[in-house]
């Protein structure tokens, strides 16, 4: 059943791309954790059960050669069983966050 949840806001725009956004839940420690694209940035918003924003932070792809920075094209978190990666594609390559 569908049921209308508060809307959480992002300091920046998502792109308008496919499957652009992950969803981390930690029943745990009760809170979501959300990532979207923003060309070459990556947006990551913690929020409590209410959908109150907790935290917000912009993470952007490292530095290569070239003249302009890689475009991340997704976010995904990859829960593995000791350890949860938090993983971007770019037109570059893959990086992961711990």
């Amino acid at each position: 059943m569908f049921r209308r949840e508060r809307s959480i806001p992002l300091r920046s725009s998502a792109a308008a791309l496919s499957n652009n956004l992950s969803v981390l839940q930690l029943p745990a420690r009760d809170l979501t954790h959300f990532g979207v694209v923003h060309g070459p940035s990556a947006q990551l918003l913690s929020a409590a059960p209410e959908g109150v924003p907790l935290a917000q932070r912009q993470l952007h792809v490292k530095e290569g050669a070239g003249v302009s920075p890689p475009l991340i094209t997704q976010v995904h978190w990859c829960v593995l069983p000791f350890r949860v990666l938090l993983v971007l594609t770019s037109h570059r390559g893959i990086q992961n966050r711990v």
